[in-house]
Protein backbone atom coordinates (compact mmCIF):
# COMPACT_ATOMS: atom_id res chain seq x y z
CA UNK A 1 0.00 0.00 0.00
CA UNK A 2 1.34 3.32 -0.98
CA UNK A 3 1.76 5.62 1.70
CA UNK A 4 -0.17 8.88 1.31
CA UNK A 5 1.75 11.23 3.72
CA UNK A 6 4.56 10.75 0.85
CA UNK A 7 4.51 13.78 -1.78
CA UNK A 8 6.86 13.85 -4.81
CA UNK A 9 8.75 16.90 -6.18
CA UNK A 10 8.26 17.57 -9.85
CA UNK A 11 10.19 19.79 -11.53
CA UNK A 12 8.39 20.41 -13.86
CA UNK A 13 5.93 22.27 -11.09
CA UNK A 14 8.11 24.78 -10.32
CA UNK A 15 7.46 28.20 -11.57
CA UNK A 16 10.08 29.46 -13.86
CA UNK A 17 10.46 32.73 -11.95
CA UNK A 18 12.13 30.74 -8.93
CA UNK A 19 14.98 29.20 -10.95
CA UNK A 20 17.93 30.50 -12.42
CA UNK A 21 19.33 29.02 -15.89
CA UNK A 22 22.53 29.42 -16.46
CA UNK A 23 24.00 31.58 -19.70
CA UNK A 24 25.46 28.77 -21.64
CA UNK A 25 27.11 32.02 -23.95
CA UNK A 26 28.73 32.63 -20.81
CA UNK A 27 31.31 29.82 -21.50
CA UNK A 28 32.45 31.35 -24.98
CA UNK A 29 34.92 32.86 -22.24
CA UNK A 30 36.22 30.03 -20.78
CA UNK A 31 36.63 27.71 -23.60
CA UNK A 32 38.30 28.24 -26.74
CA UNK A 33 36.94 27.01 -29.95
CA UNK A 34 38.43 24.34 -31.30
CA UNK A 35 40.04 24.49 -34.93
CA UNK A 36 39.64 21.39 -36.16
CA UNK A 37 43.31 19.53 -36.04
CA UNK A 38 43.49 18.43 -32.65
CA UNK A 39 44.56 15.78 -31.18
CA UNK A 40 43.54 15.37 -27.62
CA UNK A 41 45.44 13.38 -25.01
CA UNK A 42 43.20 11.57 -22.12
CA UNK A 43 44.68 9.89 -18.86
CA UNK A 44 41.25 7.38 -18.19
CA UNK A 45 39.14 8.28 -15.62
CA UNK A 46 39.29 7.48 -11.90
CA UNK A 47 40.06 3.56 -11.55
CA UNK A 48 37.65 2.13 -8.37
CA UNK A 49 41.09 0.55 -7.68
CA UNK A 50 42.90 3.58 -7.09
CA UNK A 51 39.95 4.51 -4.16
CA UNK A 52 39.73 0.82 -3.03
CA UNK A 53 42.79 -1.11 -3.79
CA UNK A 54 40.93 -4.39 -2.52
CA UNK A 55 37.72 -3.65 -3.82
CA UNK A 56 37.32 -6.99 -4.96
CA UNK A 57 37.83 -8.69 -1.96
CA UNK A 58 35.49 -6.19 -0.06
CA UNK A 59 32.72 -6.40 -2.47
CA UNK A 60 32.71 -10.51 -2.23
CA UNK A 61 32.97 -10.58 -5.91
CA UNK A 62 32.37 -13.78 -7.55
CA UNK A 63 30.64 -15.64 -10.48
CA UNK A 64 26.99 -14.66 -9.19
CA UNK A 65 27.52 -12.20 -6.10
CA UNK A 66 28.54 -8.57 -5.88
CA UNK A 67 28.31 -6.34 -3.23
CA UNK A 68 29.00 -2.45 -3.40
CA UNK A 69 30.58 -1.46 -0.33
CA UNK A 70 30.26 2.45 -0.96
CA UNK A 71 28.53 4.82 -3.67
CA UNK A 72 31.53 4.79 -5.20
CA UNK A 73 31.72 1.44 -6.11
CA UNK A 74 30.08 0.75 -9.75
CA UNK A 75 26.47 -0.61 -9.27
CA UNK A 76 26.57 -2.72 -12.04
CA UNK A 77 29.20 -4.48 -13.83
CA UNK A 78 29.47 -6.31 -17.29
CA UNK A 79 30.04 -10.37 -16.85
CA UNK A 80 33.08 -11.73 -18.41
CA UNK A 81 34.93 -15.04 -17.36
CA UNK A 82 36.69 -15.38 -14.57
CA UNK A 83 35.41 -12.61 -12.82
CA UNK A 84 37.12 -12.01 -9.68
CA UNK A 85 40.98 -12.50 -11.43
CA UNK A 86 39.53 -10.63 -14.50
CA UNK A 87 38.31 -7.53 -12.33
CA UNK A 88 41.66 -7.88 -9.99
CA UNK A 89 43.75 -6.84 -13.11
CA UNK A 90 41.16 -5.04 -15.57
CA UNK A 91 38.71 -3.00 -12.99
CA UNK A 92 36.30 -0.26 -13.62
CA UNK A 93 36.37 3.08 -13.23
CA UNK A 94 34.18 4.21 -10.26
CA UNK A 95 30.99 6.33 -9.99
CA UNK A 96 33.10 9.77 -9.42
CA UNK A 97 35.12 8.60 -12.25
CA UNK A 98 32.13 8.20 -14.71
CA UNK A 99 31.24 12.01 -13.69
CA UNK A 100 34.42 13.29 -14.54
CA UNK A 101 34.88 11.88 -17.60
CA UNK A 102 31.05 13.23 -18.19
CA UNK A 103 32.06 16.78 -17.07
CA UNK A 104 35.63 16.44 -19.92
CA UNK A 105 33.19 15.27 -22.59
CA UNK A 106 31.31 18.58 -22.12
CA UNK A 107 34.17 20.64 -22.07
CA UNK A 108 35.19 18.98 -25.39
CA UNK A 109 31.30 19.93 -26.46
CA UNK A 110 31.53 23.01 -25.71
CA UNK A 111 34.99 23.43 -27.42
CA UNK A 112 32.90 22.19 -30.39
CA UNK A 113 35.47 19.53 -30.58
CA UNK A 114 33.91 17.02 -33.56
CA UNK A 115 36.37 14.29 -33.76
CA UNK A 116 36.40 12.61 -36.42
CA UNK A 117 37.51 9.31 -34.32
CA UNK A 118 38.22 8.20 -30.95
CA UNK A 119 40.82 5.77 -30.00
CA UNK A 120 41.28 4.11 -26.76
CA UNK A 121 43.30 1.67 -25.29
CA UNK A 122 41.54 -1.72 -24.66
CA UNK A 123 41.36 -1.95 -20.69
CA UNK A 124 38.43 -1.18 -18.78
CA UNK A 125 39.24 2.01 -17.55
CA UNK A 126 40.06 3.60 -20.95
CA UNK A 127 36.92 2.17 -22.68
CA UNK A 128 34.96 3.27 -20.16
CA UNK A 129 35.93 6.51 -20.43
CA UNK A 130 35.95 6.99 -23.88
CA UNK A 131 32.37 5.94 -23.74
CA UNK A 132 31.65 8.80 -21.46
CA UNK A 133 32.93 11.14 -23.87
CA UNK A 134 31.30 9.85 -26.79
CA UNK A 135 27.89 9.62 -25.29
CA UNK A 136 28.93 14.08 -24.50
CA UNK A 137 30.14 14.45 -28.03
CA UNK A 138 26.79 12.85 -29.07
CA UNK A 139 26.51 12.96 -32.86
CA UNK A 140 29.66 14.27 -33.54
CA UNK A 141 31.70 11.07 -32.54
CA UNK A 142 32.29 8.32 -34.00
CA UNK A 143 32.55 4.09 -33.29
CA UNK A 144 35.30 3.72 -30.58
CA UNK A 145 38.56 2.22 -32.17
CA UNK A 146 40.66 -0.10 -30.40
CA UNK A 147 44.44 0.52 -29.78
CA UNK A 148 46.21 -1.59 -27.94
CA UNK A 149 49.73 0.35 -28.29
CA UNK A 150 47.50 2.97 -26.12
CA UNK A 151 47.98 0.60 -23.48
CA UNK A 152 51.46 0.43 -21.19
CA UNK A 153 50.26 -2.63 -18.89
CA UNK A 154 50.11 -5.91 -20.60
CA UNK A 155 49.30 -7.75 -17.41
CA UNK A 156 45.56 -7.93 -18.00
CA UNK A 157 45.33 -8.27 -21.74
CA UNK A 158 44.54 -12.03 -21.51
CA UNK A 159 40.86 -10.24 -19.86
CA UNK A 160 40.39 -7.45 -22.46
CA UNK A 161 37.19 -7.42 -23.80
CA UNK A 162 37.05 -8.25 -27.15
CA UNK A 163 35.03 -5.61 -29.88
CA UNK A 164 32.77 -8.15 -30.59
CA UNK A 165 31.60 -8.64 -26.93
CA UNK A 166 31.88 -4.95 -26.23
CA UNK A 167 29.18 -4.49 -29.11
CA UNK A 168 26.81 -6.56 -26.95
CA UNK A 169 27.20 -4.63 -24.36
CA UNK A 170 25.92 -1.54 -25.73
CA UNK A 171 29.38 -0.05 -26.58
CA UNK A 172 29.44 1.03 -30.29
CA UNK A 173 33.04 0.22 -31.20
CA UNK A 174 34.28 0.05 -34.97
CA UNK A 175 35.05 -3.68 -35.27
CA UNK A 176 36.15 -3.21 -38.41
CA UNK A 177 39.13 -1.32 -37.31
CA UNK A 178 42.77 -2.80 -37.45
CA UNK A 179 45.60 -1.76 -34.42
CA UNK A 180 48.92 -1.24 -35.24
CA UNK A 181 51.65 -3.20 -35.15
CA UNK A 182 53.71 -3.67 -31.66
CA UNK A 183 56.69 -3.83 -31.54
CA UNK A 184 56.73 -4.70 -27.92
CA UNK A 185 54.90 -7.85 -29.13
CA UNK A 186 58.79 -9.03 -29.57
CA UNK A 187 59.36 -9.00 -25.79
CA UNK A 188 60.62 -12.16 -24.64
CA UNK A 189 61.80 -13.18 -21.13
CA UNK A 190 65.16 -12.06 -21.53
CA UNK A 191 64.70 -9.08 -21.63
CA UNK A 192 65.44 -7.03 -18.84
CA UNK A 193 63.04 -4.25 -17.07
CA UNK A 194 64.57 -1.36 -18.73
CA UNK A 195 64.42 -3.15 -22.14
CA UNK A 196 60.62 -3.67 -21.82
CA UNK A 197 60.04 0.00 -20.69
CA UNK A 198 61.69 0.97 -23.58
CA UNK A 199 60.10 -0.70 -26.27
CA UNK A 200 56.70 -0.07 -24.80
CA UNK A 201 57.92 3.66 -24.96
CA UNK A 202 58.33 3.52 -28.63
CA UNK A 203 55.04 1.64 -29.12
CA UNK A 204 53.23 4.74 -27.38
CA UNK A 205 55.26 7.06 -29.41
CA UNK A 206 54.44 5.41 -32.93
CA UNK A 207 50.83 5.43 -31.68
CA UNK A 208 50.92 8.89 -31.04
CA UNK A 209 52.42 9.85 -34.28
CA UNK A 210 50.45 7.29 -36.72
CA UNK A 211 47.02 8.16 -35.02
CA UNK A 212 47.61 12.20 -34.84
CA UNK A 213 46.43 12.66 -38.28
CA UNK A 214 43.86 14.77 -38.39
CA UNK A 215 43.03 15.39 -41.83
CA UNK A 216 39.43 14.43 -41.67
CA UNK A 217 39.26 16.52 -38.57
CA UNK A 218 40.24 16.30 -34.63
CA UNK A 219 41.43 12.88 -33.25
CA UNK A 220 40.82 12.00 -29.24
CA UNK A 221 43.06 9.35 -27.63
CA UNK A 222 42.25 7.46 -23.90
CA UNK A 223 45.17 5.91 -22.57
CA UNK A 224 46.64 5.07 -18.87
CA UNK A 225 48.62 7.04 -16.73
CA UNK A 226 51.52 6.39 -18.14
CA UNK A 227 50.71 6.68 -21.56
CA UNK A 228 49.65 10.14 -21.26
CA UNK A 229 52.77 11.46 -20.07
CA UNK A 230 54.89 9.88 -22.51
CA UNK A 231 52.71 11.15 -25.25
CA UNK A 232 52.36 14.29 -24.06
CA UNK A 233 56.25 14.50 -23.06
CA UNK A 234 57.05 13.42 -26.48
CA UNK A 235 54.31 15.97 -28.49
CA UNK A 236 55.77 19.02 -26.25
CA UNK A 237 59.41 17.67 -27.83
CA UNK A 238 60.55 17.36 -23.69
CA UNK A 239 63.24 14.36 -22.40
CA UNK A 240 61.33 12.03 -20.61
CA UNK A 241 63.79 9.12 -18.08
CA UNK A 242 61.89 5.76 -17.93
CA UNK A 243 63.18 4.11 -15.60
CA UNK A 244 64.04 1.07 -14.76
CA UNK A 245 60.61 -0.58 -14.05
CA UNK A 246 56.86 -0.35 -15.02
CA UNK A 247 56.16 -0.02 -11.73
CA UNK A 248 58.76 2.58 -10.85
CA UNK A 249 57.03 4.82 -14.36
CA UNK A 250 53.46 4.11 -13.71
CA UNK A 251 53.99 5.70 -10.18
CA UNK A 252 55.95 8.49 -11.18
CA UNK A 253 53.01 8.87 -14.57
CA UNK A 254 50.35 8.87 -11.69
CA UNK A 255 51.42 12.18 -10.28
CA UNK A 256 52.12 13.60 -13.50
CA UNK A 257 48.57 12.89 -15.41
CA UNK A 258 45.73 12.46 -12.58
CA UNK A 259 42.68 10.95 -13.54
CA UNK A 260 40.62 12.70 -16.00
CA UNK A 261 43.76 14.85 -17.29
CA UNK A 262 43.57 15.67 -20.70
CA UNK A 263 46.27 17.81 -23.05
CA UNK A 264 45.52 19.27 -26.33
CA UNK A 265 47.84 19.97 -29.79
CA UNK A 266 47.29 21.04 -32.89
CA UNK A 267 48.55 19.00 -35.11
CA UNK A 268 50.26 19.97 -38.62
CA UNK A 269 52.37 17.40 -40.89
CA UNK A 270 55.07 19.13 -42.85
CA UNK A 271 57.20 16.61 -44.69
CA UNK A 272 54.39 14.06 -43.52
CA UNK A 273 55.86 14.11 -40.04
CA UNK A 274 53.47 15.04 -37.37
CA UNK A 275 54.87 18.46 -35.61
CA UNK A 276 52.45 19.54 -32.17
CA UNK A 277 51.46 22.67 -31.13
CA UNK A 278 50.55 22.99 -27.36
CA UNK A 279 46.44 24.26 -27.18
CA UNK A 280 44.93 25.35 -24.42
CA UNK A 281 41.21 24.74 -25.31
CA UNK A 282 40.90 22.29 -22.78
CA UNK A 283 41.17 23.65 -19.03
CA UNK A 284 41.14 21.65 -15.44
CA UNK A 285 38.79 20.54 -13.82
CA UNK A 286 38.39 21.82 -10.41
CA UNK A 287 37.16 20.02 -6.69
CA UNK A 288 37.62 20.54 -3.04
CA UNK A 289 40.70 18.25 -3.42
CA UNK A 290 42.57 20.16 -5.81
CA UNK A 291 42.29 19.89 -9.35
CA UNK A 292 42.83 17.10 -12.56
CA UNK A 293 45.56 19.28 -14.07
CA UNK A 294 48.98 17.76 -15.54
CA UNK A 295 52.09 18.34 -13.53
CA UNK A 296 54.02 19.23 -16.83
CA UNK A 297 57.87 19.48 -15.58
CA UNK A 298 56.90 16.14 -13.36
CA UNK A 299 59.16 13.51 -14.71
CA UNK A 300 61.12 15.63 -17.00
CA UNK A 301 65.08 15.47 -17.34
CA UNK A 302 65.93 18.40 -19.05
CA UNK A 303 69.27 16.80 -18.93
CA UNK A 304 68.85 14.39 -21.82
CA UNK A 305 67.71 13.72 -24.98
CA UNK A 306 64.16 12.84 -25.43
CA UNK A 307 64.69 9.99 -27.84
CA UNK A 308 65.81 6.50 -26.76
Amino acid sequence: MANSSVTTFDRAEVHPQNILHAEFDCFETLFKTASGNEVVIVRHAESIAEVFPDWVKRTRLDEHFYKPIDLNVPFELPRRSEMREAYMKDPPISEMGILFAGLLGDQLAECKLQPHAIYTAPSLVCLQTARELQKRLDKRSRPLRIEPCLSWSRNAEAYWFKPEALRRLGYDVDVKYMPIKRASDEINSHLDGSREVEMIARDMRAALRTLADTDKGPVILVTDAVGAMCMQHYARDLPLTYGNSVDELYKRASRVSPPTSAVAFNVSRPGNIPCFEYTDIVRPIWFTGGNNEIDFDDGVDYGKKRHI
